[in-house]
């Protein structure tokens, strides 16, 4: 299983963000958005509808997220210690 030393706050996601590693759902073990790849409001609509409280990666964030709505820059939440 891949190691994620972020963890971020599914309503911190805005769309048009692009993360350098995949996106992981919070079980840690699928995965949930390929690296390079927009986050679009189709996605968020998904993790709103399934209620994920928040998603994991070992990337960085390569390009800053679309101004929609009032939606500011994530924030992270602090590293993980383990998941599973």
């Amino acid at each position: 299983m891949p190691k994620h030393e972020r963890m971020i706050n599914t309503k911190d996601l805005c769309v048009g963000a692009i993360f350098s590693e995949p996106l992981f759902f919070d079980d840690g073990k699928h995965m949930f958005l390929a690296s390079e790849i927009p986050l679009s409001r189709g996605l968020l609509d998904i993790l709103h509808d399934w209620n994920i409280p928040f998603v994991l990666t070992s990337g960085l964030e390569l390009l800053p997220p679309v101004d929609e709505e009032g939606c500011e820059n994530y924030e992270e939440i602090p590293e993980l210690e383990s998941v599973g």
